[in-house]
């Protein structure tokens, strides 16, 4: 199997466990952490004393980078779900 084959399958493990994590209250809350970490670290961004830092950018732009792969691999769950459950339906 190759590194890209082993990616994939990783991801759609990722995914298929948050489909099952979507629907729990708990989960949702800490989603909206994220988001808001997400946010913070963007205001961060554009603080004058981390552009003025290199090395705090860059780590800021990692930052924000896996903030967006957690929210966007948890809203393509949430939506593949909706669609499951309209298909069900």
């Amino acid at each position: 199997m190759t590194l890209a084959d082993h990616q994939l399958a990783r991801q759609k493990r990722i995914q298929a466990s948050l489909i099952g994590l979507a629907n729990d209250v708990r989960f949702r809350d800490f989603i909206e952490v994220v988001r808001e970490c997400q946010t913070t670290a963007l205001d961060n961004l554009t603080d004058g004393s981390v552009i003025a830092n290199e090395r705090a950018s860059t780590a800021c732009i990692g930052e924000i980078a896996a903030y967006r792969s957690i929210i966007r691999t948890y809203d393509e769950a949430v939506a593949q779900a909706a669609m499951a459950r309209e298909e069900t339906a």
